[in-house]
Order: C-alpha cells, then structure tokens, then sequence
C-alpha cells in the first residue's frame, strides 16, 4: 500500500445521509465499504447470509469527493454497520439544520460552512473516520477495521432471468409490509398471474393471514412485467428489514428471478442527487 492514498468525502446533508446508512442495518451484519473514483458502495450482510442490503452512492452527491492514488484492492475494508449509524445519529442530534450555507469545498475545508458538516474519510489498512464539523464544536469517530470477514458476501441475482418486475410508489409497499408486521407475519408469499396480470402477496403468522393483491393499473403499480406464473415463499423477519430504506425511498423496483431470489431495489435522493438502495433476499426452501 501506498502511505500517499486517501479518501474523503464530505457533506452537509447529515439527516438524508443518515437515513440512508440506517437502511443497512440488518440483523447481525457487518458492512463493506468499498471505494471508487466515481462512488462509494457499501454491502451489509445478515450473518445468517440469507439477505444483503447495498446502498451506492454517486461521487457528486457529495459537496467533495477527493481520492489520492486509487488501488481497487487497497480501498475497501469491512466495519461495523451499527457503529457507523451510531456515529451518524450523534452528528444528527448536534446538527440544527444540514441544508443551509454553502457547500463548497473551500467553505467546508474552513469550517465557513454557515451549517454543520459531516467528512469522511479512509485511509487504507489504517483507519475510516467519521468527522463532524461546525462553528460551535468538532468531533471524530475513529472505527474499527475488520479483515476476512465472513458475513460480507453478496447474493447473486439473475438479472438475465428475471420472471417478475412490479414498479410502484414507495408507500404502496410500505403498506402492504405495515400490515403484514400488525399481525406479526412469520413468512410471506409472492406469487404472479398472467391472466390477469397481477402481483399478490400473501403472508401468515399464528392467528392470521394476510393478502394483497396488486392489479396492472398505473394507478396502483406503475409498471409491471410478468413472464411466468410463479410464487416464491420468504422469511418476513428478513423482509421487514428493509422498511428503513423502502421508507426513505420515492420509488420501488420489485423483481425476482427463475430461482426466486428477491430483489427490492429503493430510489432515493439526496438534495437533487439520485441514490440507490438494493435488498436481496433467498427464497425459503421448501
């Protein structure tokens, strides 16, 4: 490694930043944290490998974005998801307002910002860390740095064999899964019909079930895409792991495919910036 190479970034759009990492956290995981001239990519992964959560962030959603001497082997590490989320929530309650004063990088460098800042910053085999920055107080969190770490690995996902696409507003999902969790849903069924074309879920727990069934009307589903009739069956404890990131979404794109792996894909935004959220989920073996 290089002694020359860096990373950082920084913002002061601390609340929308914050919602977006909380979407990783999912149960026992530890997240990787990849590094790229055009980007971060962070993958969060359930230690029971059953369910991924990867968020991607575009190098100009940030007010700078510098990197010194890029290596793809040398800038990516795993970290504690949790640990990262706490420190942002701390930078949350400090800041009063993240979305006024300038965002140049010369203004952040100064602490000239008129708001509070939050950077970022990686320095390979060595250390990330959390900075928050205002004219009234500063602060770092130093986190640790995991290597070879197990519960790290992607699922993978067909995207040359999807057989289901539903494209839909945000809330329409977070009320189908709103409702499965009231009456405490154990596992839920998603199952497609050509004729008529429609997507339903169903779910059950021990005194009831639940079904949605979700028709090919604009109004409801803006876009759906159905090539065989199938239905693939999921833990919903894993599912509702995602409301985090479906919640601070706009638009959802649901989609299995031929092996029934699932994937709900969030778009989110910062400032004007589009961000993305990606959950995959194995099916249940039956």
């Amino acid at each position: 490694m290089n002694n020359d190479q860096s990373w950082k970034a920084a913002t002061v759009y601390i609340h929308p930043i914050s919602r977006l990492f909380r979407s990783l956290e999912l149960k026992g995981a530890r997240a990787r944290f990849f590094v790229t001239p055009g980007g971060i990519k962070i993958t969060s992964t359930a230690q029971s490998k059953t369910y991924t959560a990867q968020l991607y962030i575009d190098s100009s959603a940030f007010a700078s974005y510098q990197i010194d001497n890029y290596d793809e082997s040398d800038f990516q590490t795993t970290v504690s998801i949790d640990a990262l989320v706490h420190c942002l929530q701390m930078f949350v309650k400090w800041s009063a307002d993240d979305t006024k004063g300038s965002t140049t990088e010369s203004a952040l460098q100064s602490n000239q910002t008129g708001s509070s800042a939050c950077f970022i910053e990686f320095i390979p085999n060595k250390q990330l860390q959390l900075k928050y920055a205002s004219e009234s107080m500063n602060s770092i969190c130093h986190l640790t740095l995991y290597e070879n770490d197990e519960f790290t690995s992607e699922l993978k996902f067909d995207s040359e064999q999807v057989i289901l696409q539903a494209i839909m507003p945000s809330a329409v999902l977070v009320n189908v899964f709103k409702d499965m969790a009231a009456v405490s849903s154990k596992e839920m069924t998603i199952s497609s019909s050509v004729s008529p074309m429609r997507v339903t879920f169903n779910s059950s727990g021990d005194l009831v079930s639940t079904e949605f069934s979700l028709p090919n009307d604009p109004k409801v589903v803006e876009a759906l895409s159905i090539d065989v009739e199938s239905d693939f069956t999921y833990d919903f404890g894993s599912i509702i792991q995602s409301m985090n990131g479906i919640r601070t979404a706009t638009k959802i794109s649901l989609r299995y495919d031929v092996y029934g792996t699932l994937s709900i894909q969030c778009l989110c935004a910062v400032d004007e910036h589009e961000v993305y959220i990606e959950y995959k989920f194995l099916p249940k073996q039956i």
